[in-house]
């Protein structure tokens, strides 16, 4: 069962002397709002019209282009494989700095994109909260 700090007090004090509990804490992820998503899309967009590539593509090189390779030993050689290639499952803390790329990647490449301040601020809002 999964419930809420004020659920699981309520249902202890309800409950029977002689029956054992145990609760485990879980950190549950705290997804991106929509105008959050709305404005990756939008940069996402404008890089993927200047490069020629794919949405698919323009996601997935710009997170290796990001978080780069992790080096896997198999048998007698090297594999390069990218630790990550999709945005959902960033952490917070990975998704701030795949965004803070994106905006640096457009400026450095000359990639026009309007983001508003408003936009701006809620790429930030959910994890300062």
């Amino acid at each position: 069962m999964k419930w809420n700090k004020d659920k699981i007090i309520d249902y202890l004090n309800k409950w029977k002397e002689d029956q054992v509990y145990i609760c485990a804490k879980e950190e549950s992820k705290q997804w991106r709002t929509i105008a959050q998503n709305s404005t990756l899309h939008k940069i996402i967009e404008a890089i993927r019209q200047f490069k020629y590539w794919s949405m698919e593509d323009a996601k997935k090189y710009t997170l290796v282009f990001t978080f780069w390779f992790e080096q896997v030993e198999y048998q007698w050689e090297t594999i390069l494989v990218p630790k990550h290639t999709s945005t959902a499952k960033l952490t917070k803390v990975e998704w701030i700095k795949y965004i803070d790329f994106l905006i640096d990647y457009c400026k450095e490449n000359n990639i026009w994109v309007q983001i508003t301040s408003r936009e701006i601020d809620s790429l930030y809002e959910s994890f300062t909260n």
